[in-house]
């Protein structure tokens, strides 16, 4: 994995295996995309990495789940899963 991708395979998989759990055997092949960009510069303290580490936790708990989340209930949740 490229290293610029590390975090991104660390949630997939994470999220791949609760997909799995929930009961969803199609957990790759759904024609997931996922896609990133990011206009700061890295380092610079903007807190983009941090904004972009949740929504991407976010997504992913969405798509495991199955059905959109409910960033109120769960918000909290996705914090500590991306600490």
């Amino acid at each position: 994995v490229h290293p610029a991708l590390t975090l991104h395979f660390k949630l997939l998989r994470h999220y791949s295996a609760k997909r799995i759990a929930a009961g969803n055997s199609d957990h790759l092949g759904s024609n997931l995309k996922f896609v990133t960009r990011a206009k700061s510069p890295a380092g610079a303290g903007l807190g983009g990495s941090s904004g972009l580490n949740v929504s991407m936790t976010g997504a992913l708990a969405s798509w495991a789940e199955g059905k959109p989340i409910e960033p109120a209930k769960v918000g909290e949740r996705l914090i500590e899963v991306c600490r």
